[in-house]
C-alpha cells in the first residue's frame, strides 16, 4: 500500500490542490478532473489512474484469498503475466513524481 497506492493518493491530491479543483474525495475522480484540466498530461492521467486500479484489485484479490487486509501481497504466489501487470502498474508513479518534481521545483533539494 505505501509503496503503490499512497504515493497515487497523495500525487492526485496534491496536484488538485495546487489547481485549486473541486473535487470529490475519490483518487478515481480526482484523475478524472486532472486530466481534463491539464489535457497535455491525459495520458499519463490515465496510466495512473490504470495503475491504481490495477493495485487495488491484486489488493481486493489478496485480501478475499487470504483473508486479509491484503495489505502485502507474497509476488511468489502471483502468476507470470500477474507480475507483469504489477511491474507495469509502477512506470505511472515514477511518471507523476517526476511532474511533480518539475512542477513544484523540488530537483534543488533532491
Amino acid at each position: 500500500k505505501s509503496r503503490a497506492i499512497m504515493p497515487l493518493v497523495d500525487a492526485a491530491r496534491l496536484l488538485t490542490l495546487n489547481q485549486k479543483l473541486r473535487t470529490g474525495n475519490s483518487t478515481w475522480h480526482r484523475f478524472k478532473m486532472l486530466s481534463e484540466n491539464e489535457p497535455q498530461n491525459a495520458e499519463m492521467y490515465q496510466s495512473c489512474f490504470d495503475a491504481f486500479t490495477t493495485f487495488i484489485y491484486f489488493r481486493t484479490r489478496t485480501g478475499f484469498q487470504e483473508d486479509s487486509s491484503g495489505r502485502y501481497l507474497n509476488i511468489n504466489t502471483l502468476s507470470k503475466s500477474d507480475k507483469v501487470k504489477l511491474k507495469n502498474a509502477f512506470k505511472p508513479i515514477q511518471d507523476i513524481q517526476e511532474v511533480i518534481k518539475n512542477r513544484f521545483q523540488l530537483t534543488y533539494f533532491i
